[in-house]
C-alpha cells in the first residue's frame, strides 16, 4: 500500500482493533463452542472448494486463532506443573522441527523420509540437491519421481538441465522434447531446449525453438537476448539488432544484451557505439566483467 488512507489499509486496521476489543471484553464470557465454530466456519472454503493441492498450512493460519483460544482455556485449568511440561516438550519439539527448516535440503530429505511415494517431495529433494552441487544424487531423485509419476515435465527438464551443465547436449535436447510432451506451453523448456540447438550449432532448430518461446511470453528480455544471438549467427543483424534492443527495454537491468549488441556493432565497424554499449554492460555486471572487457 502507498497510504494508510486506501481503502484496504483501513479495513485490515478496523479488524485488528475489532479483534483486541473483542479478546479484552470477551475473554472470560465467549463460550467454547464459539471457537470451535469459528475454526467450522474458516476451513468451511478450503472444504467445499475444489483445490489444485490436497494439503497446504496456511489453510490453517486462522484456524489456529480459534485453536489457541482454546487451548489458553485449558491450560488456565491445569495444574502448573503439567503446563509447564508440555511448554518444555513444546520447546523441544520446536529444537527439532528448527533443524529441519534449517535449508532446503534438508527439509525434502525429511519430506522424503516421511512420504517416500510422494513425487513433489522427490523433485522437490532433486532440486535441493541440484542447488548443493550434489548432481547424481539429484539424478536419482528425478528419476524416482518419474517412476512414481510420469505424467509432470518438471522432473523431465531438471533432468535435461543437469545433462545440459555438464555439456551432454544430446542427452539434455531428448530430456527438454520429453518435458515438452507433458508441459507444451512452458516458455522456460523451449529457452533452455534453443540454447541446447545453438550450442551444438544448429542454429534453425535454435531460432525455431525460441520463436515459439516468445510467442508464448513476450515480456522476458533473456529470452530476446539469446534469440538475438542465434540471428547474428544467420547474419540477420538488422533483426539481431532489433531483438537486442528489445531485450534492453524490457530487461534493462541485463549486461548481456548491451555486450551483445556491442559485439552487433563492433562487428558493423561501428566502434564508437560499441564501446557505448560496452560501458553500458560493464555498469550493470560490476562483478565478472572480464569477457566484457576483452570485447572492449
Amino acid at each position: 500500500s502507498d497510504s494508510w488512507q486506501e481503502t484496504e489499509v483501513l479495513l485490515g486496521l478496523f479488524l485488528v482493533v475489532g479483534l483486541v476489543v473483542l479478546a479484552a471484553n470477551w475473554r472470560n464470557r465467549l463460550p467454547l463452542s464459539f471457537f470451535a465454530l469459528w475454526n467450522l466456519v474458516v476451513l468451511l472454503p478450503a472444504s467445499v472448494m475444489p483445490l489444485n493441492m490436497l494439503v497446504n498450512e496456511r489453510r490453517l493460519y486462522l484456524v489456529v486463532a480459534g485453536f489457541v483460544w482454546i487451548v489458553a482455556h485449558a491450560l488456565s485449568r491445569m495444574p502448573k506443573s503439567i503446563a509447564i511440561a508440555l511448554l518444555f516438550l513444546l520447546a523441544q519439539q520446536t529444537v527439532t522441527r528448527n533443524r529441519v527448516w534449517a535449508s532446503e535440503l534438508t527439509l525434502w530429505e525429511d519430506a522424503v523420509a516421511k512420504a517416500p511415494a510422494m513425487r513433489r517431495a522427490r523433485a522437490n529433494y532433486g532440486k535441493a540437491l541440484q542447488q548443493a552441487g550434489r548432481n547424481e544424487e539429484a539424478l536419482a531423485a528425478y528419476h524416482k519421481s518419474i517412476e512414481i509419476d510420469p505424467h509432470y515435465g518438471d522432473a523431465y527438464n531438471n533432468i535435461a538441465t543437469l545433462y545440459h551443465q555438464g555439456g551432454n547436449l544430446q542427452d539434455a535436447i531428448s530430456w527438454y522434447h520429453e518435458a515438452l510432451r507433458r508441459y507444451p506451453d512452458y516458455d522456460e523448456i523451449y529457452t533452455n531446449l534453443g540454447d541446447a540447438y545453438s550450442r551444438i550449432g544448429d542454429f534453425g532448430k535454435a531460432a525455431q525453438v525460441y520463436e515459439k518461446a516468445l510467442s508464448l511470453d513476450r515480456t522476458k528480455g533473456g529470452t530476446w537476448s539469446n534469440y538475438g544471438l542465434i540471428l547474428m549467427e544467420e547474419g540477420k543483424l538488422d533483426e539481431a539488432a532489433d531483438a537486442y534492443l528489445k531485450a534492453i527495454d524490457l530487461s534493462p537491468q541485463l549486461a548481456e544484451p548491451y555486450n551483445n549488441l556491442g559485439n552487433l556493432l563492433s562487428a558493423q565497424g561501428n566502434h564508437e557505439l560499441a564501446l557505448e554499449q560496452y560501458q553500458q554492460a560493464i555498469a550493470r555486471s560490476p562483478n565478472e566483467p572480464v569477457e566484457i572487457e576483452i570485447n572492449m
